[in-house]
């Protein structure tokens, strides 16, 4: 293990994040977010309350066709939930709780998090700096590829949207289609039923899609889906990892997202992580790169990224989590506490916690329990040091 600093977490005016915490680890950052941005967004999202996977692709349609951007914490733009400066403020200020010496700073002149560390050798505060990336790390749009509901998370949208109703073929593009969607947004002011009508019933649609699967498993299937999809932006989603290089020329965070060895799912990529620590490389803030072991070790990045849930079996998390929905901040912290101590600091395969499930549906249900109960950690540990602070 290598040496670190500590450093005084910053706190920031970040737009959203009272609101964030007055909502808890549910908080749907989509909603919060772009309602700063877009306040016509918040009709369309009251219409696809009941829909989460209809509301995830029309956001991402939104996203991709830069009808809004979200502000990071140096005040860039971004398409992505988990750099804003909301869900950074949350994941700096509760570093402090990890019960590591780590310490996050926010970086106001770049739009990344910053590690004190001293691998280079010195404990000096001249120490360089290891950068620390955001991801949101459990994907939904693979998730959709996993369960053969269209090739592209654009062809699945072309199905839960009345193309015939927006005056649009099976030909539309994403611009056509964006800029049609756009129209009603604007043109429906607070009348979220009138939207409402310009989609289809997702739940029918996704299980006629899920027609190759036994009718029993059909709706299994999609509830395990919508569930998953709807706490895709929330706190518990969002995570850090290491601003470097795993062997390629891309960085962590783009070849996670091709989904390849990691599928783009947490316990995939954690495991990837693990099995070449010595080897992949963590960049820092003089330019140069070391093997992440280097900056820190791998169980230690377990515990200052607050991913042990994801290294512990599904009955650990659900005692957990039965503790967490009944217990004030401190009393979740206290629960933690036996998390930590079951802790392998080796990733669980997901897949096999429910065994009986039909395919794709292990994964979901165990990433969801885990990003409930990473979420009201979080939460629990942000509102201690917020605490701590006065």
């Amino acid at each position: 293990m290598t040496r670190t600093e500590t450093a005084r977490v910053e706190t920031c005016d970040a737009p959203g994040i009272e609101r964030i915490l007055r909502g808890g680890w549910a908080t749907d950052f989509k909603a919060v977010l772009l309602a700063h941005e877009v306040p016509a967004l918040c009709t369309l999202d009251e219409a696809l309350r009941d829909r989460p996977v209809t509301r995830f692709l029309v956001y991402k349609l939104f996203a991709h066709c830069n009808v809004y951007t979200i502000q990071t914490y140096c005040g860039e733009k971004s398409a992505e939930y988990e750099a804003s400066r909301a869900a950074r403020t949350l994941l700096a200020g509760t570093a402090r709780e990890t019960g590591t010496n780590m310490r996050l700073h926010l970086n106001k002149k770049r739009d990344e998090l910053v590690l004190p560390t001293g691998c280079a050798g010195s404990a000096s505060s001249e120490a360089p700096y290891a950068i620390a990336d955001y991801d949101v790390m459990n994907s939904v749009a693979l998730r959709f590829k996993d369960c053969k509901l269209g090739t592209t998370w654009f062809s699945l949208m072309k199905l839960l949207v009345d193309l015939d109703t927006l005056g649009l073929g099976q030909d539309a593009d994403k611009d056509m289609l964006c800029a049609a969607l756009a129209e009603r947004v604007e043109g429906a002011q607070d009348d979220s039923a009138q939207l409402a009508t310009l989609f289809r019933d997702e739940r029918k649609v996704i299980v006629e899609r899920l027609g190759a699967q036994p009718r029993v498993h059909q709706a299994q299937i999609y509830e395990a889906l919508a569930h998953y999809t709807d706490l895709t932006h929330t706190i518990g989603n969002f995570g850090l990892i290491p601003f470097g290089h795993p062997r390629t020329r891309q960085t962590f965070n783009p070849w996670k997202g091709r989904g390849g060895v990691t599928g783009d799912r947490q316990d995939c990529f954690l495991e990837a992580l693990r099995n070449a620590w010595g080897t992949f490389t963590w960049k820092l803030s003089d330019g140069s790169e070391v093997p992440c072991a280097e900056v820190m070790s791998f169980p230690d990045y377990i515990r200052a990224a607050q991913l042990g849930l994801y290294c512990v079996g599904r009955e650990v998390v659900e005692t957990f989590l039965d503790a967490a929905r009944h217990e004030d901040a401190d009393g979740i912290i206290a629960a933690y506490a036996h998390v930590e101590q079951a802790c392998t600091n080796i990733p669980v395969y997901l897949d096999k916690e429910f065994p009986s499930e039909p395919a794709g549906v292990a994964h979901l249900k165990g990433a969801t329990l885990r990003i409930e109960a990473r979420g009201r950690l979080i939460m629990a540990r942000y509102r201690h040091c917020q605490r701590q602070s006065i």
